[in-house]
């Protein structure tokens, strides 16, 4: 980036001076550690006016306190996600056990039933386009065994999926939101449910994202509008080495798609961060924050 170019030159400088001028090694490096704290802590046009400081907090701070963006205690009730996950349990708890496919899957049957409650749609199913014939048919039901498993809600033992001793305390500790964000952003892998070339992108670096999504998601905009911010502080320059098989000038369509599917169709909208002036699967989407955001995200401008 330029501002890097920048401080280079203006280390060069320094060092030039300080060599006519005579001036002691200490002398030197606290001129160097001045204009490292100047840079640091300057706005970046790449970073949407982020310091080097601040993104550095907000991307190794977790969503935790020495971060610009931290993460709300709650239940979640309110959140599609958490209400399947919550009725997935209880529907564990009451048939004591459910014996899993050979492949480690749920039944079918529970499948159907999960997904019949309405928790969260699947477009293509309700399009007619697929049957729901085995688990792999369900992304979010997929995805509440697996954060279940990750956050030691249920066990596994032999085939057999029980419901964990620990489970309902977790459940009932007012943090479970928080729990299931972070086990679904930092350990689950959102390239599953995708055939996207690149694993990690949308996902690495996601809490900037948030932080965008925050600061300018009071009204509708574009999903392009965060994807490309986003791959400007990141990735600029570097897209044709993440996606060798796509074209020049398909690229951008083709990162900002992948960009919409991962960080909003298949993560925030399951929390009920979303809402959508426009939601075709086919097309881009027009999007902007919903109350549900602003109640268990904050964020330091």
């Amino acid at each position: 980036m330029k501002e890097y170019e920048k401080m280079r030159q203006e280390m060069l400088k320094i060092l030039e001076e300080s060599e006519r001028l005579g001036r002691t090694q200490e002398q030197i490096q606290i001129l160097l550690d001045d204009l490292q704290h100047e840079y640091n802590n300057a706005s970046v046009e790449d970073f949407d006016g982020l310091s080097p400081y601040q993104m550095s907090s907000l991307l190794q701070n977790n969503l935790t306190g020495g971060s610009i963006v931290t993460l709300n205690s709650g239940s979640g009730d309110e959140m599609p996600l958490i209400k399947q996950i919550k009725y997935f349990l209880n529907l564990l708890n009451a048939q004591q056990k459910i014996k899993l496919t050979a492949t480690g899957a749920l039944p079918v049957q529970i499948v159907k039933d999960i997904y019949s409650q309405g928790f969260i749609k699947d477009e293509i199913v309700e399009l007619g386009l697929r049957k729901i014939a085995k688990e792999r048919d369900i992304d979010t039901v997929i995805l509440t065994r697996v954060l279940c498993e990750l956050l030691n809600l249920t066990k596994k033992r032999k085939n057999i999926l029980t419901l964990a001793d620990s489970a309902f305390e977790i459940i009932n500790s007012g943090e479970l939101f928080k729990k299931i964000f972070k086990a679904f952003a930092y350990e689950f892998n959102w390239a599953y449910f995708d055939r996207y070339w690149d694993e990690k992108f949308a996902q690495s670096c996601f809490e900037y994202s948030l932080y965008l999504f925050g600061k300018y998601g009071g009204e509708f905009r574009k999903t392009s509008f965060y994807a490309q911010k986003y791959t400007e502080a990141f990735f600029k320059d570097k897209l044709d080495k993440m996606f060798p098989r796509q074209c020049a000038e398909d690229l951008p369509d083709y990162t900002y798609d992948c960009y919409q599917r991962r960080f909003f169709e298949k993560f925030l909208e399951y929390f009920g961060f979303v809402e959508y002036e426009s939601k075709d699967i086919f097309k881009e989407f027009v999007v902007k924050k919903s109350p549900l955001f602003d109640k268990y995200i904050s964020i330091k401008y």
